[in-house]
């Protein structure tokens, strides 16, 4: 199955988060613990093994309805930031694509053929354009039946839910990767962050290791991993044990679990022994500023870890400048450092502490994909 976005594809420009700062300290320790277990069930929707057989015509009597109902505002409590139809629609197609695997006649004999959802969807026209049965009387295998697949629905709009983790899957680049709670889910924008890496792996070369900092899931790592080849081992750096584990996951079901070493550490203190040695440090860091956390939308403000959403107070570059000051000393010479940013006035500040420190050259401020000048390069001297 080939990769898709991440919700912040949809036509939302920019995807903004909320979190309170409740559950820290012992109490944050605990949900670690208890997230971490957890870890090890996840599994993406679409590699689950198929567990019920539905008629295709009630498979789309099911969405057209439930669609129809999740367009009522009434259907959500919170309407702050509310998906539109359009976003859900699409959602509901992610949902339907990875639930379904093949199609067929279940009488005389069952016969099974692999099957994409997206195609049912053009042949779906074609019926009604006709005035057919839907689904001419075929049947879907599928990997939630019917009944999970509207408890499912009903979270995503009465809580908020995000899809990815109500399916455990973010698809980001080429990725497929498993996320859930405790794991912030990786956004399109990022990717950019790789494309800015393999420009200067392209023109410098180097076998050097490199770095992913506030790992997460693990994307920005793998993601690496697979660009650089076995010439590069990546390090994949978080506080939170539920994301270390989460990216050794990962790691393993991209195949690059040889390359990717994931380890604990709050920044640079736990990861001493490897001053001057990296090629290159990439970073998606907390950004949001704390007074603005409260405002979000629920989607993140109730789901997602504010650890890896709270920049801190003022205007939230805490993280971002922690970073941009202290990478130096962990890079070789002509090493490459790349961050992300909140945009436009945070990207202005870090440019300028970047070009402060006299470590750097090259120092250089990039737009994302909706043209927020959102990253942050340089080279170390």
């Amino acid at each position: 199955m080939q990769a898709r976005c991440a919700a912040g594809k949809l036509p939302r420009s920019v995807i903004l988060w909320r979190q309170t700062s409740a559950g820290r300290g012992s109490r944050q320790i605990k949900s670690w613990v208890r997230k971490a277990q957890y870890v090890r069930e996840w599994s993406p929707l679409y590699e689950r093994p198929p567990c019920s057989v539905v008629p295709a015509r009630k498979v789309f009597e099911w969405r057209d309805a439930t669609l129809e109902a999740s367009s009522k505002p009434k259907t959500s409590i919170d309407q702050t930031g509310r998906p539109s139809s359009r976003e859900l629609q699409i959602e509901m197609r992610w949902l339907l694509e990875d639930s379904t695997v093949a199609r067929g006649f279940e009488l005389p004999e069952p016969k099974w053929n692999d099957c994409c959802w997206g195609d049912l969807e053009i042949e779906s026209h074609k019926w009604r354009s006709k005035n057919a049965d839907v689904g001419g009387g075929e049947c879907l295998q599928m990997r939630l039946s019917l009944e999970d697949l509207t408890e499912l629905w009903r979270k995503r709009i009465y809580e908020r839910v995000p899809i990815q983790y109500l399916t455990n899957t973010a698809h980001w680049r080429d990725l497929v990767l498993c996320v859930g709670p405790g794991i912030l889910i990786p956004r399109p924008e990022t990717e950019s962050l790789i494309d800015l890496a393999e420009e200067h792996v392209k023109a410098n070369g180097g076998s050097s290791p490199w770095m992913d900092m506030g790992t997460g899931s693990g994307a920005i790592a793998i993601a690496l991993a697979k660009m650089l080849g076995k010439r590069s081992k990546v390090f994949a750096i978080d506080l939170s044990p539920t994301a270390v584990q989460c990216a050794r996951k990962n790691a393993h079901r991209c195949a690059v679990a040889e390359q990717v070493v994931a380890r604990r550490s709050k920044w640079f203190d736990s990861i001493q022994d490897l001053k001057g040695k990296l090629g290159g440090i990439l970073s998606n860091p907390p950004y949001i500023p704390r007074a603005d956390l409260a405002n979000l939308q629920a989607e993140v403000g109730d789901h997602e870890p504010v650890l890896a959403l709270d920049g801190g107070p003022g205007d939230g570059t805490e993280h971002v400048m922690k970073i941009l000051k202290t990478s130096a000393i962990f890079l070789v010479a002509g090493g490459f450092m790349g961050l992300e940013t909140n945009g436009e006035d945070q990207s202005r500040a870090a440019m300028g502490a970047v070009s402060e420190t006299g470590f750097f050259e090259d120092v250089r401020i990039h737009a994302d994909y909706y043209g927020v000048e959102r990253f942050v390069t340089a080279r170390r001297r």
